[in-house]
This record gives C-alpha cells, sequence and structure tokens, in this order.
C-alpha cells in the first residue's frame, strides 16, 4: 500500500473526507465521508500520523492547490503565494448535486450509445423497430434537455475513442441533424425533427461493422471495402424497406445522402413540394456527416479542428456557399461544444456551451498560457476581447486531459446564460468571411 503523510491542516472540520484515512501500518482510521467533528478529534487524529493513498494525495488539497491556482491566475507574488496555508483556504460550498446531475448526463448519453449499438447491430430481431424508435425518442429528449451539454459529450467522446465507431458516429450525426431541425424551427417542420434523427441512426446500417475496422486499421480502405462503401446509402434504405418501414421522408434521405447536391436556403422546407423537401434532408444528413467524420480521429489520421470541419459544411463541392451547410454552421457554430481552441491569453481548453455569436462560445480552460494542466478547469467567455479564441486546435495538439464532468459542472455566470442557449445565433460576416478564406 503506497501511502503519503496528510499535514493536520488539511483535516477540516464538520466536512465529509474526500478520501480515506490510514496510519503507517495501513489500518484504517476514517472511512471517506466521515465527518471530523472538532478540533479535540483532529489532534488525536493528528497524532495518529494520518496518512492517505498516494494517488488521493491531490484530492485531500484540492481546495489549498486551487487556492494557489488562482493566485497564479491573478500573478500575485511568489513569496505571498509561498505563505498560503492549507488552513487559511475558505471551504467551498458542495458540488455534489451538480457533479451527479452532470455525470448522469454522461451516463445516459453513454447508456444510449451502448444500446444502440446493441439495436443497429441486429436489425432482424423482433425488437428492432420499438428498440430504433425508443433510441431515436431518447435521443431528441436528451438533446431538448440540455443541448450544449449533449454536444459536448458527444463530440468529445467521438474525438477520443475510434472504437465502436460505427454506432458513435450514427448517433452523433442523428443528434446534430435533430438539433438543426429543433433550433432552425422557421425552417424545419417539428416532424421533420424525428425523421432526421432516425435517417441519421440508419444511414449506415449496411455497413456497421465495416465502419467499426475503418476506423481501427492503420492503412486506408482497400478496393473490396471501397466496394463495399459504394451505394451503402441505397442499401441501408432498402433494407429498412424489408423490415417493414414505410415512410419515404426517412427513407429516400437515408438512400441519397451521399448523392445529394448543391441546395440554396429556402424559408421553409415544410413549404416545399415533398420530392424536394427529400433532397434538403438528405443533404443535411449528407452535410453533418461529413462535418462529424472530420472531427473524429482514424488509426491512419488524426480528426481535424473545428473551424476545418466548419468550413467544409460552410462550402458546396464547388467552392460556394452551401445552403444547408449554412444552418448546420448557425446551429453548431464555429467553435462546437466538445471542440478545442486556444484563446487570445494563451490559454487553451475545451468549449462548454456556446455563445449568442457564432465564433464566441464559452470555453473551460484546462491549460495555462504556459501549458500547465489546471487541476480544475474555469470557464471563459470569449466574446471578451482577452479571452477570444485566436485559434482551434486538433485532439492531437492538446495533450491535456479534459476532465468532462469537471467541464460539465461549469455554467456561465447568472445573467448571462442567454448567451449560451437557443443556439449559436446568427452567422455573422467575419465569422463567415474567416471559413471561405
Amino acid at each position: 500500500m503506497n501511502l503519503l503523510p496528510v499535514d493536520e491542516t488539511l483535516l477540516r472540520l464538520g466536512e465529509p473526507l474526500p478520501v480515506s484515512l490510514w496510519d503507517a501500518r495501513g489500518v484504517l482510521l476514517l472511512p471517506r465521508g466521515a465527518l471530523i467533528q472538532d478540533d479535540a478529534q483532529r489532534r488525536r487524529l493528528a497524532a495518529l500520523g494520518p496518512q492517505v493513498h498516494a494517488h488521493d494525495h491531490d484530492r485531500i488539497r484540492k481546495p489549498w492547490l486551487l487556492a494557489m491556482e488562482a493566485m497564479v491566475l491573478r500573478n500575485e507574488t511568489l513569496g505571498k503565494i509561498a505563505e498560503l496555508q492549507p488552513g487559511e483556504v475558505a471551504s467551498t460550498p458542495s458540488a455534489a448535486p451538480v457533479a451527479a446531475a452532470t455525470e448522469d448526463l454522461a451516463h445516459r448519453w453513454n447508456s444510449l450509445r451502448m444500446r444502440l449499438g446493441n439495436t443497429l447491430r441486429d436489425p432482424q430481431s423482433k425488437e428492432f423497430r420499438p428498440r430504433l424508435m425508443r433510441d431515436a425518442q431518447a435521443l431528441i429528449d436528451l438533446l431538448r434537455e440540455d443541448a450544449d451539454g449533449s454536444l459536448l459529450v458527444l463530440l468529445h467522446d467521438a474525438a477520443r475513442d475510434p472504437r465502436d465507431h460505427g454506432p458513435r458516429h450514427s448517433l452523433v450525426v442523428a443528434a446534430i441533424a435533430a438539433l438543426v431541425a429543433i433550433e432552425q424551427s422557421t425552417v424545419w417542420p417539428q416532424d421533420d425533427i424525428q425523421r432526421l434523427a432516425l435517417a441519421g441512426l440508419t444511414m449506415n446500417l449496411s455497413i456497421l461493422t465495416l465502419q467499426d475496422r475503418l476506423a481501427v486499421q492503420n492503412e486506408f480502405p482497400s478496393a473490396d471495402q471501397k466496394a463495399e462503401l459504394k451505394d451503402h446509402g441505397m442499401r441501408s434504405a432498402l433494407l429498412l424497406r424489408q423490415l417493414g418501414f414505410v415512410d419515404d421522408a426517412w427513407l429516400l434521405a437515408v438512400a441519397m445522402h451521399h448523392h445529394a447536391h448543391p441546395l440554396a436556403p429556402v424559408p421553409s422546407v415544410g413549404a416545399l413540394a415533398p420530392e424536394l423537401a427529400i433532397r434538403y434532408r438528405a443533404r443535411l444528413i449528407h452535410k453533418v456527416d461529413v462535418y462529424a467524420a472530420k472531427l473524429s480521429p482514424r488509426r491512419h489520421r488524426p480528426g481535424v479542428s473545428a473551424t476545418q470541419a466548419a468550413r467544409a459544411a460552410f462550402l458546396d463541392e464547388g467552392g460556394g456557399t452551401d445552403g444547408v451547410g449554412t444552418w448546420l454552421v448557425k446551429t453548431m457554430g464555429l467553435y462546437p461544444p466538445g471542440s478545442l481552441v486556444k484563446l487570445r491569453n494563451g490559454e487553451a481548453g475545451v468549449v462548454r456551451c456556446r455563445g449568442s455569436r457564432t465564433h464566441a462560445p464559452w470555453v473551460a480552460v484546462v491549460a495555462s498560457s504556459s501549458g500547465t494542466p489546471l487541476h480544475e478547469p474555469m470557464l471563459r467567455d470569449t466574446g471578451q476581447d482577452q479571452h477570444a479564441v485566436v485559434q482551434a486546435v486538433s485532439p492531437a495538439q492538446l495533450r491535456v486531459r479534459v476532465p468532462l464532468e469537471a467541464v460539465l459542472a461549469l455554467k456561465p455566470r447568472p445573467g448571462t446564460e442567454g448567451a449560451a442557449s437557443g443556439g449559436a445565433g446568427q452567422a455573422e460576416g467575419p465569422a463567415a468571411a474567416r471559413l471561405v478564406g
């Protein structure tokens, strides 16, 4: 048992212990969560030489470390920082309810992904239809509950783990496509929310196993694999029709999603003739498919930065502005939750939530200007000039671990939540120019 001694000043009164305390022989003195009631009990405990597991040492010193970190960020003198004693650090309110809520969101998305994998890998099951419809509705419910948190979980997850790529990618595409319809509500009929979610979930139904293999193999797709990829949308739609699904608005979007040509923006997809509306659904699935694929790594290539993915979404195949891609960028912003960025002051972090402008999200800083990892992420409003985003970075460029639950627990300051809700707002001219230029 690898134990380290604990200073008496770290034993706080009336607060649940964040770790278990042991003596030098490895005998338990107090379990995690126990309270030290008064100073006399603390002195008796200190006389026994309390120790903690080495991997728990930073956890019991956390308030002191955070206080020191805040002093560094305020440019306090080294002498003043050195004088800070653990016992002088004020206690912080418990974040347990927030942590439980954020952990629950990440857990529910992870559970949905695993359920979806089981659903999609067994389309011949008699339970396929109810399971698929249940999964699509669960996805929509989570988006409506917390769109930014959901994007953060999904894109963070997709960018760091290429395994089980088929269900991961389908889930991301379905979620983003559905969110475009949810937030661009004057353009997309609300009946299309479920259709787009289902199209995203099933667009690759015929090549799910191949997708998993391609994501982890070191070489580029072989000739045989390329042949299997060809027309997979048509084959996926045919399989769905054979399974008894009859909604052409969904099935044709799946069939055509790799054959969808650029389209101009329209005031309302719902006002279009049915055959034209199908082309818009297919084009949206295509644009989201490409966008999400660029953000996700493969064994033979890293994921690209958020601005590179947004540029691909914003432009059509001829280099002009893509109408459907514009809706996607308006919804996601230039820096969607889960993407990694560097700020003007040198700090780096992960986007926590979208802002009122496409280029000014809220960022959870995880590394200082010197590149030192922070013990706890700090929220920055990049609408402020000194915290403006200057560069998107790829996952391979930021070598600091992102503590997902701690980032999810961060919220914009009271009175500023409106800047991070209801989508990324209007696509401004300068931001659009940066994509094209």
